[in-house]
């Protein structure tokens, strides 16, 4: 998989704040991504059977109000790829750039 070039800068400020979304939420090890999502107020998550369309999609309600869409027929959901399609997501609530859509 070949990853999108993101410069430095922008790189630092995701982990930034990925790691201020860490700290605020959760601060455990191991990480429940699913604990951090129940305690953001503007973050709804939502299941559904799709089929082989998509694993997960974000989008928002309204400005600063987010629906994450979990595929429960992807084969990677309820394992780890889909914890990580669920932080991914939510990592996408928290990008400015989205956050104002």
């Amino acid at each position: 998989m070949n990853l999108p070039d993101i410069d430095l800068d922008r790189r630092e400020k995701i982990k930034d704040r990925a790691s201020w979304l860490w700290q605020t939420y959760s601060n455990t090890v191991p990480v429940y991504v699913d604990r951090i999502v129940k305690r953001i107020a503007n973050v709804r998550v939502d299941y559904g059977d799709y089929g082989d369309r998509f694993e997960g999609a974000t989008t928002a309600l309204e400005p600063g109000r987010f629906l994450i869409i979990l595929n429960t027929a992807s084969p990677g959901f309820g394992g780890q790829r889909g914890w990580f399609t669920l932080a991914h997501e939510l990592g996408h609530c928290f990008i400015p750039e989205h956050a104002k859509d």
